[in-house]
């Protein structure tokens, strides 16, 4: 049938269904959301709190804001934001372990040799592969 604008559609929220004539829903999201962002920049200042509560936190919260509101690329935005919280040296040091860890050579033979592929085939991987630079040497 056709549209009926009195009838309102009830609002999925964390797999909940919460209707709309429920008037406290959108006070409770709105000042929620709000406590939130204020809340979570201390969190994220203060360092011991800042990579097991804080960042968590604040993904869960920009994917929860993507899921439930149409605003763009804002939460993605947010997301990316939060890597200005990482000290520097903390970035390189991840950024070293995954470079090492999940370069193309070794997430090959990894796969070859866990799913039993043959052994030529992770053989010609290590062979191809660019040398490892030894950190020590540079």
């Amino acid at each position: 049938g056709q549209h009926n604008p009195s009838r309102r559609e009830p609002v999925y929220a964390l797999g909940i269904m919460l209707p709309y004539h429920y008037w406290w829903y959108p006070w409770f999201i709105s000042w929620s959301g709000t406590a939130f962002d204020f809340g979570i920049s201390f969190l994220l200042f203060y360092k011991p709190t800042r990579y097991l509560i804080a960042f968590p936190s604040a993904l869960m919260f920009h994917c929860m804001n993507k899921m439930m509101f149409n605003i763009g690329v804002f939460p993605i935005v947010m997301m990316a934001a939060l890597l200005l919280f990482v000290e520097p040296n903390s970035l390189t040091y991840m950024w070293a372990v995954a470079a090492r860890r999940y370069s193309i050579a070794n997430v090959a033979l990894r796969l070859a040799y866990q799913n039993h592929v043959c052994y030529a085939t992770g053989r010609l991987v290590r062979e191809r592969a660019p040398p490892e630079r030894d950190e020590e040497a540079a």
